[in-house]
């Protein structure tokens, strides 16, 4: 079936809002980028200075981004961890003295 009419019938817009682009990994994704917003640019008459109106993401930058937040908070969990340890250590601890001093 042609995308215009599934388009038009499934989704009431005959726009497309997302292409993905799969790459064999022996290849560079940087390469295949630059060439897909060269000829995204020129069907879309994007010329001189004039900046993209479109996005392009790449999976390993999600990924590495995924990564950096995972880290952050991993660091932020052993941190309220380490705490939490502190104040139950004291908590455990008063208890015991204020015995000894009745």
């Amino acid at each position: 079936m042609p995308i215009k009419a599934v388009q038009r019938r499934f989704t009431g817009n005959r726009d497309v809002r997302l292409i993905m682009v799969a790459v064999d990994p022996a290849y560079d994704s940087t390469a295949l980028q630059a060439s897909i917003k060269t000829l995204l640019r020129e069907r879309r008459n994007i010329t001189g200075a004039r900046p993209d109106d479109f996005n392009i993401f790449d999976t390993r930058q999600i990924a590495e981004t995924l990564q950096g937040t995972t880290k952050t908070l991993t660091a932020l969990l052993g941190a309220v961890a380490a705490v939490s340890l502190l104040v139950g250590g004291i908590g455990i601890m008063n208890p015991i003295d204020a015995l000894r001093h009745e």
